[in-house]
């Protein structure tokens, strides 16, 4: 104990904090030794009781306010527009299919959709051979490439491809508006 806390659990003795302990008796050692206990107990309790607290504030999930929402969404169309200004395509735009799917901005038949996914799929089982062959003893390389087998197998979707296909279809279509920004959020704003 440093030299403050000492006082502070003789401060705590005199005033009765420690209702375990009787205040008027003879100063000894055994009485020194039971007030410093005391106060080791209060002082641990106290503490014990501060970091659950803390860590239950750390734990606790950030509360995303509709401000904060908006500003995400917006930085995020900020990043499409350059990124489709720049390079035509965004990996990521898929994020936005459902979204302009659903408000009827883009519309694409079920034919075209089978076709788009059926390339799509074709090119991504050449990159995953590819690159098994490039490594063939990666674990990861010769994993990748049986789970897509398998799912393929199973009669089953590759997300990864389906992803794909959406983004390119996201990609294509606001290829058109990357003239100006503020035409741009227009179309989200349907």
């Amino acid at each position: 104990l440093t030299i403050p806390e000492i006082q502070e659990a003789f401060k705590m003795y005199v005033a009765r904090e420690f209702p375990q302990i009787k205040v008027f008796r003879i100063l000894d050692c055994v009485s020194v030794g039971e007030v410093l206990d005391a106060y080791k107990s209060f002082r641990n309790e106290s503490l014990r009781i501060y970091s659950q607290k803390k860590t239950e504030l750390l734990n606790a999930p950030k509360q995303v306010t509709d401000q904060d929402r908006a500003a995400i969404r917006e930085s995020f169309l900020k990043t499409v527009f350059d990124e489709l200004k720049e390079h035509k395509y965004f990996p990521d735009a898929w994020l936005l299919f459902d979204e302009l799917e659903a408000s009827g901005t883009i519309k694409i038949s079920n034919q075209d959709k089978e076709f788009q996914y059926k390339t799509e799929q074709l090119r991504y089982l050449k990159t995953l051979e590819e690159e098994y062959a490039k490594r063939p003893h990666s674990a990861i390389a010769k994993s990748d490439l049986n789970t897509a087998r398998e799912t393929i197998r199973q009669g089953k979707r590759l997300n990864i491809v389906k992803n794909k296909c959406r983004s390119i279809a996201v990609s294509e279509y606001l290829n058109r508006f990357t003239d100006d920004y503020d035409s741009f959020l227009e179309i989200f704003k349907k």
